[in-house]
């Protein structure tokens, strides 16, 4: 599955991944790519498209 995508995730959510990440012994990036996999693997919904999108520049600060 190739999936380029950026996501906001709040400070609080990143430290409960990392905890999560860490507990498997899986790198963040690894993580969130089986919890991705997973859920589409799961359950098979209709794509919704976003109607208000915001970019940030690349290689900007995102936290």
């Amino acid at each position: 599955m190739n999936i380029e995508t950026t996501t906001c995730i709040s400070i609080e959510h990143l430290n409960l991944l990392q905890f999560h990440a860490k507990r498997y012994h899986m790198s963040l990036r690894t993580f969130l790519s089986a919890i991705i996999s997973f859920a589409a693997q799961w359950e098979k919904v209709d794509a919704t498209s976003f109607q208000q999108l915001s970019y940030r520049k690349k290689g900007s600060s995102w936290k």
